[in-house]
């Protein structure tokens, strides 16, 4: 018997392979009915949602993946339809809402993932590790000199530690003055020892700040992450908390978390005194147009800075970009027209110092080669301290505003002895 031969095999040209691939995903999708694309849509974002919960952000992204290809051809079909295209058309907008559902749970899936990331950073994990250790240094040095205060000769720099100390222990422990009205150096020295070993929840509400003011996210985060809200003696401090995990998240582009934090910061504010909503709203769309000028997406920029600027007109922050703005198309006469505008009517010496040195830059031709302005240490003290001076009328801003200060120098002394071997 003879052995049958082997079947030759027609090897297609790889060409040809691809163009049927790219066909048959094509066409894959067509034959689905109008209502089966629908319920595609309708199921991803469901299955967005779950994944979301789920802290599934890679799930979540290809649920929203399928979500928008449902979208898609439904909107195609629309385009091209005639005499069924009422029903198309609200086909699509079904889609369309389920489509844009499942991206803002993905998205938030995704800046859940990224935050992780960050608060387990190299940088974040090693702050955690020695942060008791500094307090157990730095603290007491402050105490020694608040003990040594009256000796002190006036602008020395011991006389400058004792003042710090008594900046904290007054306007964030709440430790009364002397009879006399003098500060009350034996009960400051008392209050940083005592926190040197276990801080109050307002301390780290406090050092959180000031590491978001000196434009160090892991580390603010990190102190924030410490302190559970509900710890905290009113809603006003309640309300910073998440004020400032809000305007630390927008910086980086997380703006569903930002979202979320600044509706908590709202709703912690629902009484008298309270921070006008329409500032969180202005300062949320001016990250957004920070973080378009970033990626010089002027376009964006444009959009949020117009948006901002409508819910509060006289918003330094979108004032300042508008500056920017203009030296991005290199109206630098102008640029500094804006930012000057901004030190002679802010009455918050920080905010006019600094954006007056940039608009001299500007006025110097330097044009925006520095961008003095646009890194994260800047915009996040500009914003964080025009949102702590409108808090002022509320009994935590009125405590906090004046550590503003002792936040740069306290910050250098703890960046000091985090490098120190």
């Amino acid at each position: 018997m003879s052995r049958s031969q082997p079947r030759a095999h027609h090897h297609w040209p790889r060409p040809i392979l691809f163009s049927l691939l790219a066909l048959s995903l094509l066409f894959a999708g067509c034959g689905k009915t109008t209502d089966e694309l629908v319920q595609q849509a309708r199921e991803a974002e469901s299955a967005a949602r779950l994944a979301c919960e789920a802290d599934e952000p890679k799930t979540a992204r290809k649920a929203a993946d399928r979500a928008e290809s449902a979208l898609e051809k439904l909107e195609k079909r629309a385009a091209k339809a005639k005499d069924d295209k009422p029903a198309l058309d609200a086909a699509a907008g079904t889609a369309r809402l389920a489509a844009r559902a499942a991206r803002d749970h993905a998205q938030l899936a995704t800046e859940r993932a990224e935050f992780r990331d960050l608060c387990s950073s190299i940088k974040a994990r090693a702050y955690r590790a020695t942060r008791s250790t500094i307090f157990h240094q730095v603290l007491p040095q402050l105490a020694n000199a608040a003990e040594s205060a009256d000796t002190a000769a006036p602008g020395s720099i011991q006389r400058r530690l004792a003042e710090e100390a008594w900046g904290l222990a007054h306007d964030l422990g709440g430790r009364p003055s002397l009879a006399d009205g003098q500060p009350d150096w034996a009960g400051t020295a008392a209050d940083l020892r005592a926190w040197s070993q276990q801080p109050p929840p307002q301390f780290a509400l406090f050092l959180g700040i000031a590491w978001g003011l000196a434009g160090q996210p892991a580390l603010a985060f990190s102190e924030l992450q410490t302190l559970d809200p509900a710890g905290l003696t009113d809603d006003d401090e309640r309300a910073l908390w998440h004020g400032a995990h809000a305007a630390l998240f927008a910086l980086r582009g997380w703006n569903k978390l930002a979202s979320i934090d600044a509706e908590r910061c709202a709703a912690c504010l629902n009484h008298e005194n309270t921070i006008d909503g329409r500032i969180i709203v202005a300062l949320f769309h001016g990250f957004r147009a920070y973080d378009a000028y970033r990626k010089q997406d002027l376009a964006a920029m444009d959009a949020a800075l117009a948006q901002s600027l409508r819910a509060w007109p006289d918003n330094p922050l979108g004032i300042f970009l508008t500056g920017e703005r203009l030296a991005a198309d290199g109206q630098w006469e102008k640029a500094a027209e804006s930012l000057e505008t901004i030190a002679t009517n802010s009455d918050e010496a920080w905010i006019a110092r600094h954006v007056a040195a940039r608009a001299r830059e500007l006025r110097d031709g330097k044009g925006s080669s520095k961008k003095l302005f646009t890194d994260d240490r800047m915009i996040i003290g500009l914003a964080l301290r025009i949102a702590l001076r409108e808090a002022r009328n509320t009994p935590a801003g009125q405590r906090l505003k004046p550590l503003l200060d002792t936040a740069d120098s306290f910050t250098s002394r703890l960046t000091d002895q985090l490098s120190s071997p």
